[in-house]
């Protein structure tokens, strides 16, 4: 009684909990300073489901300004709904909905794709704010990031240095190499970033191939080798996820997904074009822009396809060697290393204007961002800043021994918002088209890949031994674009294969490294054959007109397990006649079959004796080794007592090792016994059976084998141990186990392996172990004492029925409060939609120090010297948005009438203090 009382006190302190976990979980605002230890933020309640209707700002501030704000993604499970309009995470990129959008997610962890693992704010301040609908839904856990203060990116600039054999990152402020990458490469042109996944994207001219460089990892992984004359200019899609670049020798343009898995030439070599170098792309207006700089110098556009292909400017242009376009202002620029000119080009309006004479004589690439642009200067080995603000100025940045900048491409401090476009699955049926985007938001699915056609690709084969040779028709392949395909395998038709499964693979490249691959499985066994069960022949009771006829299911010859399959079962029904019955097994992808006849004859129509028990087929396994057993089986009788068996002239003496058995000696393989029988008459019945005498090679199986068990003991104590024994099987039916421990038995602390022996009559055996762990748990109470039901007299029954009665309505009724207290908490919470940015109410100046009063007039105002600073009022009956309830006032203004005193500066630790000495009609503190 008294651990069911004490169990009753534990449930009353639950319920005190969980009231003040349900009222206190609504008030979900709050400010924090993030440090570099990593803290957490979760939703309301996490794990366990959050609420409705909630509406949590969170603002976090660096404890260093220098330093951004990282978060961590640790768990993420909301409701998902289009564009994230009921449930949702925001994060913001400063102290209100004002700033950059970070991320903004729903839906489970696999949405963390287009919101990233990590997320880095790039200023010292972020806002996280969590959004509910009206509607719970299915329950979801919400989520959990960890966040702390880490050092901001740096602004890089990377170069291509085609001479030195390098690509170089140069730190956007200061010019400091930050390291020179990657190894390997011979003679880059081109460099692009990747902001989404962090890799760096480069043409090699040199090596003929075109290749990308995992920043993160300092990995290097070449795309594309096959059809690469002078690879030059390149760019990176973010938006729609592809690569484009130009190739200055083959005249063509080209396109592939990030992976290099995938490629098109979109524009070919035509007697208009020359050398193509430098593209950029247009991802929203489904374009791209590239140069050429041959005899016929122009700037030209195509769909990102390649279709539409049209000159935008051929005049008062010589070299066009760098490109870059600015998405905001829709203004694409180019380098002319002759003409030494910055030009642009407005591609919705359609006008050109030259922008610049540049300072430099052989200016090259060109990439820009918000504030300047940046050319390579291949005569001085220097980047040239070129200021976009109105009246900016042009500077030379040396950036020490690197010959000849080229290519030129920036890693921001601040990326962009960038929703991925996922192609719709009708424009790339099965994912092996290369999803290519066209103007008006239109797509275009370009079949690239090798297409494998008729004969298509081998099923899995199976063969049986003697036979370890294989054939199959080869696939027949084609290319979508007409190339030449080669193929390699890694095995032949008519091979032969080993006693086991192997994977055949054919392999098919087109000349621009585009593969479609063939897979299948050739599998060589033991064979087997399905015995079924001679003819039967019943008769039906009298008056009747079908019997009952029962049998043996059929076995293969190889006793392997099989999926047998019959429309008839043994002690089914058949009329009078012949039916035959058909089995259909399944032996490793092998189908075998087999038949016999049932004839049900007429009540009385029987002729001659008929045997009562003749025997079905046997199957006898021995050890390996042995040639021969002995094999009983009953005594046949007959129905006739007149009737006598005789044997089969030619067949063995049976001997008889006992009254009622028979006993013969059979060599290892199949044979035939049949015995005649006859009545006085003459009239004869024969008895037909097949012993096969089988080598056992085969072990015995354990099935459910268990996995490793953990388990604590109570009070340091040994702990007994309970589990499912596995399941034992073999094809002889007759095991011998043996184990260590039965499940109950009693484990000291530790650990001890439990081992379980099979051995089946002929001598094979298997084992099956697992480990049992002992922990030393939580010790029970000294009164604690464990009752078996079953030792309850009859005397004792009444009270534990009425026991239990008094419990289930002392758990009703802490249903009850439940409901009444989440149902109070939810009255109690506010409703509406408060506004995304918190109200300030606290400002340091100097960062040692704090103001924070709070009025009980609704017009307070305040003085301060040598600072701005804010307040508020709780009273304001305006509404509530943090413009219209706070007042600033500057250094030096007056004290409305009534206020004679100034509040003081003082340290944040001296906070009691201050409310001892606040001006009249300031009743609290109201800071950090």
């Amino acid at each position: 009684m008294a651990s069911y009382l004490t169990n009753l006190s534990l449930a009353v302190i639950a319920i005190l909990l969980f009231h003040s976990a349900v009222c206190s979980a609504q008030d979900c605002d709050g400010n924090f300073v993030a440090s570099p230890r990593p803290q957490f933020l979760s939703s309301p309640s996490h794990p366990n489901f959050y609420g409705e209707d909630l509406h949590c700002v969170t603002h976090l501030t660096s404890s260093d300004p220098s330093k951004v704000i990282e978060f961590t993604v640790i768990d993420f499970d909301l409701e998902d709904s289009q564009n994230c309009q009921k449930d949702a995470l925001v994060v913001y990129d400063g102290v209100d909905g004002g700033q950059r959008l970070m991320q903004h997610a729903c839906g489970g962890i696999w949405a963390w794709p287009h919101f990233p693992a990590k997320v880095r704010s790039t200023g010292h301040v972020a806002t996280v704010v969590f959004i509910t609908d009206r509607e719970l839904g299915d329950g979801f856990r919400g989520f959990n990031l960890s966040y702390k203060i880490v050092d901001p990116e740096p602004h890089l600039i990377f170069i291509a240095a085609p001479d030195e054999g390098r690509i170089h990152a140069i730190h956007r402020t200061n010019a400091v190499n930050f390291g020179i990458f990657p190894e390997g490469i011979r003679y880059p042109k081109a460099v692009d970033y990747d902001p989404l996944e962090g890799y760096l994207y480069y043409t090699d001219s040199g090596a003929r191939n075109v290749g990308r460089y995992n920043i993160e990892e300092t990995t290097t992984e070449i795309l594309h080798t096959k059809q690469i004359g002078d690879p030059f200019g390149l760019r990176v899609d973010v938006v729609n996820r592809l690569l484009y670049w130009t190739d200055s020798l083959l005249g063509t343009v080209s396109a592939s997904n990030l992976e290099g898995t995938k490629r098109a030439t979109i524009v070919a070599r035509s007697s208009g074009l020359g050398f193509l170098g430098a593209i950029v792309v247009e991802p929203d207006r489904g374009y791209i822009y590239f140069t050429d700089w041959g005899d016929s110098a122009k700037i030209l556009r195509a769909s990102g396809d390649g279709s539409s292909l049209t000159t935008l400017v051929d005049d008062r242009i010589s070299s066009p060697q760098g490109l870059a376009i600015d998405l905001d202002t829709r203004r694409l620029y180019w380098t002319d290393a002759l003409l030494d000119t910055l030009s642009a080009y407005n591609t919705e309006l359609g006008f050109r204007a030259e922008i610049i004479e540049l300072r430099e004589k052989d200016p090259f690439a060109i990439t820009l961002d918000s504030g300047a642009f940046f050319i390579t200067d291949e005569e001085f080995g220097a980047i040239e800043l070129i200021s976009r603000a109105p009246g900016g100025g042009q500077f030379r940045v040396f950036i020490g021994s690197i010959r000849e900048p080229r290519g030129i491409s920036l890693r921001p401090i601040k990326i962009d918002n960038i929703d991925p476009y996922q192609c719709p699955q009708e424009y790339c049926t099965g994912q092996d088209g290369l999803c290519l985007p066209k103007p008006n938001n239109a797509h275009t699915c370009k079949q690239v890949l090798p297409i494998i056609g008729s004969p298509g690709c081998p099923r899995d084969m199976h063969v049986t031994l003697p036979t370890t040779t294989a054939t199959w028709r080869e696939p027949s392949v084609t290319s979508p674009e007409r190339y030449t395909v080669t193929s390699t395998r890694t095995h032949s038709p008519g091979q032969s294969f080993p006693t086991d499964i192997t994977r055949v693979s054919y392999i098919y490249e087109d000349i621009l490294g585009n593969k479609a691959f063939c897979n299948f499985t050739v599998t060589v066994s033991e064979p087997f054959e399905l015995v079924c069960p001679h003819d039967i022949v019943a008769e039906a009771h009298s008056g009747q007109t079908e019997a009952a006829v029962t049998w043996t299911p059929p076995v293969d010859t190889q006793n392997q397990v099989a999926i047998l399959d019959s429309r008839m079962q043994p002690g089914d029904f058949f009329p009078i006649g012949d039916t035959i019955v058909v089995y259909t097994a399944i032996v490793e992808g092998v189908t075998e079959r087999c038949s016999f006849t049932i004839s049900v004859i007429p009540a009385g129509t029987g002729v001659g004796p008929r045997f009562l028990n003749c025997p079905g087929d046997i199957v006898e396994w021995i050890r390996d080794g042995d040639t021969s057993t002995l094999i009983q089986w009953n005594e046949l009788k007959l129905d006739d007592p007149d009737a006598t068996i005789l044997l089969q002239p030619g067949d063995m003496v049976y001997t008889r090792p006992r009254p009622g058995l028979k006993e013969k000696e059979f060599i290892i393989g199949d044979e035939t016994v049949t015995i005649l029988a006859a009545d006085p008459e003459g009239n004869t019945a024969w008895c037909n059976f097949t012993v096969s005498v089988r080598v056992d090679r085969d072990p015995p199986r354990f099935h459910g084998c268990p996995d490793e068990i953990n388990v604590d003991a109570k009070g340091g104590e040994d702990a007994v141990v309970h589990w499912t024994e596995p399941l034992v099987t073999d094809n002889s039916g007759v095991l011998t186990v043996d184990k260590t421990f039965p499940p109950g038995s009693t484990f000291p602390i530790g650990r001890t392996i439990v081992t379980y022996d099979a051995v089946d009559p002929y001598g094979n055996s298997w084992t099956c172990s697992f480990l049992v762990i002992v922990q030393d748990g939580d010790s029970l109470p000294n009164n604690a004492q464990q009752v078996n039901p079953n030792e309850l007299d009859g005397n004792d029954e009444w009270y534990v029925y009425l026991f239990g009665a008094v419990i289930a309505l002392l758990l009703l009724v802490i249903i009850l409060l439940l409901i009444i207290i989440v149902y109070r908490c939810r009255r109690k919470t506010p409703r509406g939609d408060p506004p995304i940015h918190g109200r300030v109410n606290t400002y340091s100046s100097p960062p040692d120090y704090q103001y924070a009063v709070s009025s009980n007039q609704s017009d307070a105002t305040l003085a301060i010297s040598g600072s701005n600073v804010r307040y508020r009022s709780e009273t304001n009956p305006v509404a509530n948005t943090a413009d219209e309830n706070t007042y600033d006032i500057a250094a030096g203004g007056t004290l409305p009438p009534g206020y004679d005193d100034e509040p003081k500066k003082v340290p944040l630790d001296e906070k009691d203090d201050v409310e001892k000495s606040l001006p009249p009609g300031f009743n609290s503190w109201d800071g950090q």
